[in-house]
């Protein structure tokens, strides 16, 4: 998700330290912002306080966790009931589903609706590698029906296995840098919408935040595939890495580094009373936490179970569904009603929980299917569901797209 939500233009005009009323009397103005900020329509959160500090400042994930240990015997303390961890795995397969892989159709839906299409900045760089997707899949298409032209693209398979292999080798990486870059997006745009200015240094600052947490989940939770005995990975063109000497040093530097912008945003506090949203703060700590806690601490799995869905996966909702209010002109309209608000969110996101089911059984509507599909049938329909490769293929889609569709017209 692209930080580019942040706005750095002030409420105030430069100078303006101060404001009259008619007695005479003078008050600071950023009390004066906070107050008047507050008596705005309940813009501050994407959706409502509640919902926004369970699914999108990520409480939820250390609740599901909590019971999830529960439930499985908290780590062998005693031995877990069979009904309700049925219940729990359920619940996490439907939610997964419904939740987890329909939020990555939201950004490719987008990428083609006239939203984005109709822009003037075009994003060509951007678009390489859609392009390339695109390639990949005329190229399985055609060999698939035409096994003798095989011979026609040789010349391509050499550069197409590179980029493949490094695809595969960073999908770990990369995804840990998609939760956090997100999650920073998010943290900036509570602070726009609280008028919580941020310098381009502070912004800097952030950044380098955000990469240590990257560097640092990547080597602790979402270790590289191909991870063998003695603690390193081998790939094409790649030496032997050891993944497990550098988790501590980046926990170190990523938790100073925390703790250095803590301190400024407390000094800024205490000096200009100038303090950031409530949102912003719940959500950075809770990033933070849950990146440093899982070096030290093996339970921290069983939240991370739950953190692509109810924090990563809910809280693209709430910034796609905010974002379409926006648009649409009814962010700033009368405030809706929770029960409103509900069925808005639900209309919202029901066609592409049905494009999500359509697109990951492929392979049963063919299995099923009377017609015969030939060479691409057999590709498509090997598994129960889509196969690891062409997940993997989506979630590749998804991530370039986002890069480009949620940022601002202008």
């Amino acid at each position: 998700m692209s930080s580019s939500f942040l706005s750095t233009r002030s409420t105030f005009p430069a100078g303006s330290e101060t404001l009259s009323n008619q007695d005479g009397l003078k008050f600071d103005s950023s009390r004066w912002e906070r107050k008047r900020t507050e008596n705005l329509p309940a813009t501050r959160w994407f959706i409502s306080r509640e919902i926004d500090v369970l699914f999108v400042c990520g409480l939820a994930p250390w609740l599901a966790g909590i019971v999830f240990f529960l439930v499985t015997g908290a780590g062998g303390a005693y031995p877990p009931t069979k009904l309700p961890q049925q219940g729990l795995t359920l619940f996490f397969v439907v939610a997964s589903l419904i939740i987890g892989e329909s939020h990555q159709f939201t950004s490719i839906v987008r990428y083609y609706s006239s939203e984005f299409r109709n822009r003037s900045k075009k994003y060509r760089l951007h678009r390489v590698p859609i392009w390339f997707l695109y390639l990949l899949t005329v190229e399985l298409l055609v060999l698939s029906t035409f096994n003798n032209l095989a011979d026609w693209f040789s010349w391509s398979f050499l550069v197409q296995a590179i980029i493949l292999n490094a695809l595969m080798f960073a999908f770990p990486a990369v995804l840990m840098q998609h939760v956090c870059a997100q999650a920073s997006a998010v943290v900036q745009q509570y602070c726009r919408r609280a008028h919580y200015n941020i310098s381009k240094s502070e912004k800097y600052l952030l950044d380098a935040v955000t990469w240590l947490l990257v560097a640092t989940g990547a080597c602790s939770i979402a270790v590289p595939f191909g991870l063998d005995d003695s603690g390193g990975f081998s790939a094409p063109f790649v030496g032997t890495v050891h993944i497990s000497s550098y988790t501590l040093p980046l926990a170190v530097l990523s938790a100073l580094a925390s703790l250095m912008v803590a301190v400024y945003v407390v000094n800024r506090g205490l000096e200009k009373n100038n303090w950031p949203p409530l949102g912003a703060v719940l959500l950075a700590v809770n990033c933070v936490a849950l990146i440093l806690l899982a070096v030290p601490l093996p339970g921290m799995a069983y939240v991370w179970l739950f953190v692509p869905l109810f924090f990563h996966a809910t809280q693209h909702w709430a910034l796609a569904w905010s974002t379409c209010q926006r648009e649409s002109k009814r962010d700033s309209a009368v405030p809706m009603t929770m029960v409103s608000r509900i069925v808005d969110i639900c209309k919202f996101i029901a066609p592409m929980m049905v494009l999500t089911v359509v697109v990951l059984f492929i392979p049963q509507f063919l299995k099923r299917s009377p017609m015969s599909f030939g060479n691409i049938g057999v590709i498509f329909s090997s598994g129960e569901s889509l196969s690891v490769f062409f997940s993997m293929a989506v979630f590749y889609a998804h991530y370039f797209a986002d890069r480009m569709v949620w940022r601002p017209k202008n």
